[in-house]
């Protein structure tokens, strides 16, 4: 059948003239001339903010007053302006953007103005609340200075560290006008000494411009008949020699008992522990119980004679993440629709359902069903059935859509087409809303829960995308393994994971797999061969090269910080 086309783009016309290929078809006498509407672009750009996640409907609260804004904008033709509070931007060639703003105390609206080339413009605002803060940053030093008694010494070179606490950024920490770096909330640093009187001040800052400003004097005194330090005895705990510090010791409780002897020609008069004054007996015998975080604690240990002679021991206190074996169970439930009543059929989705619930089923251990084919009422009777399931604390679920999906630009929502969904149902009665599909998924009593939709349009299932970040590799160690397990299981998971945005997806080659989906299956074989745990930030690494580009996104009561996990069987 040859075809004559004229597209008329100002008038968004599409007209089609030709001789039908089916003779026995008439039209009052006439030739085939059929003139099909197009729908004209009329939906403004959508913005996505990654960092800080702003929410249109709830002031978000922040400590800072100067803040980074970081996000993305997509749409369907070129953007061609952005501002934010009136600054003009520039996109980046992927549509991510980054501004730094300052806010006042109390309400902030950050006004984001978007326009593309058809002139449709998005105009958004967002409540931010700035809390006030009028606390100085907590300085502890070690050893413990006094502002009204001098500190006394036989050195020329003076240490001193400490933690600095607060609840917001330093704007900067200094030790006698010099800046002084922080690791985490600890520093150290060593500075020489004239004999006689020395002064140190110490001065910290916050963002908000409270201060902490102290002045302290220490006294190098002439060497004397006593110029020799205190001498520091551990008698509880003992420890494990490493390199740069007195040793380790590893810790299975939350506490840590230290006893000791602190001993010297003349009298000992001070023993600090991690900055805190620890009482002495009369010789030298001191005890405490300090608490530890999980992970790797400094301990310190000062101790100090009259003549102001310094000794001072550091070791480190591991305390293990906890180990607990895993007692959940990993679900995943398949439905994939390649045969349709009217739409027509596609290649691939039965197939790579049937492919992916073999590999989880065979190489991670999940507990596989899928379901062929379904009509509306048959997907939602067996989304329902997992609604009344009941799950465990730490049970994963893995949903998997694929299939046909639609787009309407009148009600701006996309919809799952099922086997019975009808091409003429304007109002898309025989389809399934993905907004309705978010709702009822959302409900299912699984902590963890992970939707991967290969559908066209998928992206639309929530207009809220928050893109995830990497938090590292999964350790191989089997006791570090099961602590990474159960510390990324700690928190709710509601995301999902789709083809592409809003837009067409490739069904792919018969006989293979769609590109989403075969390179799905591709990422979890080779995890399945390594060993290594698969994360979603991790997935999303080996799809967002795939064009279109996937689209990862959180929703409902998702938490920051979740994950899920698709454990090889070798590393359970």
């Amino acid at each position: 059948m040859n075809y004559l086309k004229m597209f008329v783009v100002g008038l968004g016309l599409v007209c089609i003239a030709g001789q039908s290929a089916y003779p026995q078809k008439r039209f009052s006498g006439q030739s085939i001339l059929s003139t099909i509407r197009m729908a004209p672009d009329k939906t403004p750009p959508v913005v996505y903010f990654v960092s800080p996640k702003l929410n249109l409907r709830e002031a978000v609260q922040v400590f800072r007053p100067v803040m980074r804004i970081q996000g993305y904008i997509q749409d369907e033709n070129p953007v061609t302006s952005l501002t934010i509070n009136g600054e003009v931007l520039t996109l980046n060639h992927d549509g991510t953007f980054s501004v730094q703003i300052q806010l006042s105390t109390g309400e902030n609206l950050l006004s984001i103005e978007a326009s593309d080339t058809k002139g449709n413009i998005l105009r958004e605002a967002y409540p931010l609340v700035l809390l006030t803060d009028t606390q100085a940053p907590l300085v502890e030093l070690a050893p413990k200075l006094q502002s009204d008694k001098p500190f006394r010494t036989h050195a020329t070179q003076f240490t001193l560290s400490g933690t600095i606490r607060d609840e917001n950024e330093l704007r900067h920490f200094k030790v006698n006008g010099i800046p002084v770096p922080l690791q985490q909330e600890e520093f150290q640093t060593t500075f020489s000494l004239l004999k006689g009187k020395n002064i140190v001040q110490v001065e910290a800052e916050d963002a908000f411009g409270n201060r902490h400003e102290a002045q302290y004097e220490v006294f190098a005194e002439e060497v004397g008949t006593d110029i020799s330090a205190p001498q520091i005895t551990l008698i509880e705990p003992e420890l494990e020699m490493i390199r740069g510090m007195s040793g380790k010791v590893v810790v299975q409780k939350d506490s840590l008992t230290i006893k000791g002897i602190a001993t010297d020609d003349q009298q000992v008069t001070t023993v600090l522990i991690n900055g805190k004054p620890i009482a002495l007996q009369a010789n030298g015998y001191f005890k405490t119980q300090i608490a530890l975080q999980e992970g790797e604690n400094s301990v310190v240990i000062y101790a100090q004679d009259r003549d102001g002679n310094l000794a001072h021991q550091a070791f480190l206190a591991d305390r293990p993440l906890k180990v607990l074996g895993r007692s959940g169970r990993d679900y995943a439930l398949l439905i994939a629709t390649d045969r349709y009543d009217e739409w027509k059929p596609l290649n691939n989705p039965e197939k790579d359902a049937t492919v992916l619930a073999s590999l989880l089923r065979e190489k991670y251990g999940f507990e596989t069903e899928v379901l062929k084919n379904p009509t509306k009422e048959a997907f939602l009777l067996k989304v329902r059935e997992y609604m009344q399931r009941s799950f465990a604390e730490d049970d994963q679920l893995f949903l998997f859509v694929a299939g046909h999906g639609s787009f309407d630009e009148v009600g701006q929502s996309g919809y799952i087409v099922t086997k019975d969904s009808r091409l003429t149902d304007v109002v898309r009665n025989s389809y399934i809303p993905q907004s309705y599909l978010r709702e009822v998924v959302e409900k299912i009593p699984a902590n963890h829960l992970f939707l991967v939709m290969d559908v066209c349009f998928g992206g639309t299932f929530d207009p809220n995308i928050a893109l995830s970040t990497d938090r590292g590799d999964a350790p191989s160690a089997q006791a570090e393994r099961a602590a990474f397990i159960q510390r990324e299981l700690q928190f709710k998971t509601r995301q999902f994971l789709t083809a592409g945005g809003k837009e067409y997806v490739s069904d792919g080659a018969p006989n293979g797999h769609s590109p989403f989906t075969g390179k799905l299956i591709e990422a979890l074989q080779n995890h399945s061969q390594t060993g290594d745990i698969m994360t979603i930030p991790k997935l999303y690494g080996y799809l967002e090269t795939l064009q279109p580009k996937p689209v990862l996104g959180s929703f409902g009561s998702n938490q920051i910080r979740s994950n899920f996990l698709f454990i090889p069987k070798s590393g359970q």
